[in-house]
């Protein structure tokens, strides 16, 4: 997926004297990916299943590969019964966003808000 923005934002902080690395900003963009729920979350009500789907659609058109790493990193949580990390709780809450349009896997919805929740919680 590739925002419009993100080429020229990037140039222009390593203009600033900054020097990140690709793998540091491929970091912080997929970090940006998994908190989008927080940003969703926003959005009407009505409209927020739809929004959470496109962004999923589009992340599985663009850059499947990523969705491959966190279906593998949820299957480990899921296995393990709790979240570890903040980035572990972005990538339950990014799930969740998408699940909430499909009603058919409720019970995974439901297992992945107790898993954040306890996460919340603990933190």
């Amino acid at each position: 997926m590739v925002a419009t923005g993100v080429p020229a934002f990037v140039a222009e902080v390593r203009a600033q004297g900054a020097k990140p690395t690709s793998s540091q900003i491929v970091t912080g963009l997929e970090q940006g990916l998994r908190e989008m729920p927080d940003l969703i979350a926003e959005v009407d009500i009505q409209w927020r299943g739809a929004v959470s789907k496109a962004l999923h659609d589009a992340v599985a058109a663009e850059y499947p590969e990523f969705l491959r790493l966190e279906t593998a990193c949820l299957e480990k949580i899921m296995a393990r019964g709790s979240i570890k990390t903040a980035a572990e709780f972005y990538l339950v809450k990014y799930k969740i966003a998408v699940l909430e349009s499909e009603p058919e896997l409720a019970e995974e919805l439901r297992t992945l808000h107790a898993l954040a929740n306890a996460f919340e919680t603990r933190a």
